[in-house]
């Protein structure tokens, strides 16, 4: 498996970000309302029982044990949950020395997620080669990538940044297979990240309106860099593949609230999350 990157033998026009951030909220988007969340809710719950992961990995296990004569049955063969974590490890590295949104990670890893979950023989197939496996990761970065950012990393350059171990035609070839399996249904259902961006918006307005100042100097950026943190540590872990983004995202903001050194700040936090 992959283990590091080469993003300096790619010929990459990087974005440009602007240096001003607005701490108080999530830079996201401005103007979020209860309407705003209320509708990227309605979207999970309409896509959560046609578009949902399942639990692709144990599945595979099962029906290898049954099967003494599958290439598979040698434990050596396998995808394990930790070949799942260092290739999303992996993607974030390209994000980040890309300069690209984080959750164009989640995006993608949902991409592939889906896709080994869909029936048919070529997802099993790529289930008992590592290698294929991990081609379905970078390629699903790949789509993600085009369709979430503005500057665009094309497959000739992921194939420079596996160092040769995937070609051009490789990233061109599992693109189309994965568009095939997945019906062309890429971002059917939001992340997690949005929609703790969403709450957080939210809860930020609440805050605000009601004049209340949270006691320990800071805690506002903690808190919120805190939610993004577990949010995006919950894409590393193959637990949450079958979890819906919205139970992923309330778990990711309870915690951090429960972060927090404060107990009026807890209160506070709480108070604007229920309200």
């Amino acid at each position: 498996l992959i283990d590091h990157i080469d993003i300096e033998r790619t010929n990459i026009i990087m974005p440009q970000h602007s240096s001003t951030t607005n701490n108080s909220s999530p830079p996201h988007r401005q103007g979020c309302d209860a309407t705003s969340l209320a509708l990227v809710m309605e979207q999970e719950r309409r896509t959560a029982a046609n578009y949902a992961c399942h639990d692709y990995l144990s599945q595979s296990a099962d029906g290898d044990l049954s099967d003494e004569s599958s290439p598979c049955h040698n434990e050596m063969l396998r995808i394990t949950p930790e070949d799942r974590t260092k290739l999303v490890d992996w993607c974030y590295d390209v994000v980040d020395r890309c300069q690209f949104d984080r959750e164009t990670v989640a995006a993608a890893v949902d991409i592939a997620d889906r896709f080994v979950s869909t029936r048919g023989n070529r997802p099993q197939e790529i289930l008992r080669d590592r290698g294929q496996y991990q081609l379905v990761i970078m390629t699903s970065l790949y789509i993600s990538i085009k369709i979430c950012e503005r500057s665009v990393l094309k497959s000739e350059d992921f194939g420079a940044i596996s160092r040769g171990a995937y070609s051009k035609e490789d990233i061109e070839s599992m693109e189309r297979t994965i568009l095939q399996g997945l019906e062309w249904r890429l971002l059917c259902h939001p992340t997690a990240l949005r929609v703790g961006r969403e709450i957080l918006e939210l809860m930020s307005a609440r805050v605000g309106e009601g004049n209340i100042i949270l006691k320990s100097s800071g805690a506002w950026d903690f808190f919120r860099e805190e939610v993004a943190f577990q949010t995006e540590r919950a894409v590393r872990g193959y637990y949450f593949v079958t979890q819906r983004p919205s139970t992923v995202a309330a778990a990711a903001i309870l915690t951090a609230i429960e972060g927090l050194n404060d107990d009026g700040d807890c209160e506070i936090l709480m108070e604007a999350l229920l309200c």
